[in-house]
């Protein structure tokens, strides 16, 4: 043992005391492999923990990061319909994502809806103001043919109603247009009003529009006070009226009634009904299934608006065979 010592050289290194061989040679890497391992030593216990704190990060969280990040990846190919199940912050910011693609999407079929239908609307104005344009250059053309005679008083009688007439047609386009203009600016006054009174200005309003269709009407028997702006109800009541009068074939049903603290106006007609894409888009903006007819879609939009502005809603459904339309104001 004695031997062993007298060969033995104590070293001291960094508080660190070992022994080495007298007279061993130790090479540079074997200097090197020391200083590694005390260094390693040294930090070991820290080199450990974030060793195991990333596996363990890893491990846990790979397959509740790896399906997020692959579903935001895939937005770009518009595909976002497989939202994994989690409650972690990537899977929250999917559905978020998710819900702004389809909400855009949406907004973007609106878009192209309301712009195929205003070229539609500007079709059908361009067809119908032509006609009334070419009757007004047709009777003035024939004032100017016409010679004083037993008949001229007559003809000329004629021929002015008819240029008014289609001069008021003509008007009545460009007052729609600078009327939809002017909606964003719409201010609903509200005022109290007798029910029966009001039921009686809306069936004045239905017997100016109607020529041959049979109304039966539905009203309360006893009269309250309601609160609404008349005057755009009454609007937009006729509105409603018009579609119901030109789609029906012989009879119109409307009911006025109180329900829930809601004016609900119902208008049924026995016609056809609404077709599958008219429930779908018969208040968006100019569209109209009978533009050619001089409808320029706008009625039932403006009807949807007006009762927007009352907290109200417009209903559209079909009801044994006929279409049904509920106005619903909140009182």
């Amino acid at each position: 043992m004695n031997v062993l010592k007298e060969k033995l050289q104590q070293v001291a290194k960094d508080g660190e005391e070992f022994y080495i061989l007298i007279g061993q040679k130790s090479n540079s890497l074997g200097r090197f492999f020391r200083e590694i391992l005390l260094l390693y030593k040294d930090f070991s216990v820290f080199l450990h923990s974030i060793l195991f704190s990333l596996l363990g990060f890893f491990t846990y969280y790979k397959d509740k990061l790896e399906e997020p990040i692959g579903c935001i990846c895939k937005i770009d190919e518009g595909n976002l319909n497989n939202i994994p199940d989690g409650d972690n912050e990537l899977v929250y910011a999917c559905k978020k994502v998710n819900d702004e693609m389809i909400y855009l999407h949406e907004e973007k079929i609106k878009v192209w809806n309301q712009y195929d239908a205003f070229n539609h609307m500007v079709s059908s104005m361009s067809h119908d103001m032509k006609n009334p344009l070419a009757v007004i250059k047709g009777n003035i053309e024939i004032l100017e043919m016409m010679n004083e005679g037993e008949d001229y008083s007559r003809i000329r009688s004629e021929i002015i109603q008819s240029t008014k007439s289609n001069i008021n047609r003509i008007e009545k386009y460009l007052d729609r247009i600078k009327y939809i203009q002017s909606m964003e600016q719409l201010k609903i006054k509200r005022e109290y009003i007798s029910i029966l009174e009001f039921i009686k200005a809306l069936k004045h309003n239905s017997e100016v529009l109607n020529t041959d269709k049979r109304i039966h009407w539905i009203i309360p028997k006893e009269d309250v006070i309601i609160n609404i702006d008349s005057h755009h109800i009454e609007e937009a009541f006729e509105n409603v009226l018009n579609n119901a009068i030109a789609y029906a074939n012989s009879n119109i049903y409307i009911s006025v009634e109180i329900k829930d603290g809601r004016l609900v106006i119902s208008i049924q007609d026995d016609g056809k009904g609404f077709s599958r894409d008219a429930l779908k888009n018969a208040t968006s903006k100019f569209y109209s299934e009978r533009l050619r007819s001089g409808n320029m879609g706008l009625g039932l939009n403006i009807t949807k608006y007006i009762l927007e502005k009352h907290s109200g809603d417009l209903i559209i459904t079909n009801y044994n065979g006929g279409a049904l339309v509920k106005m619903i104001i909140n009182l």
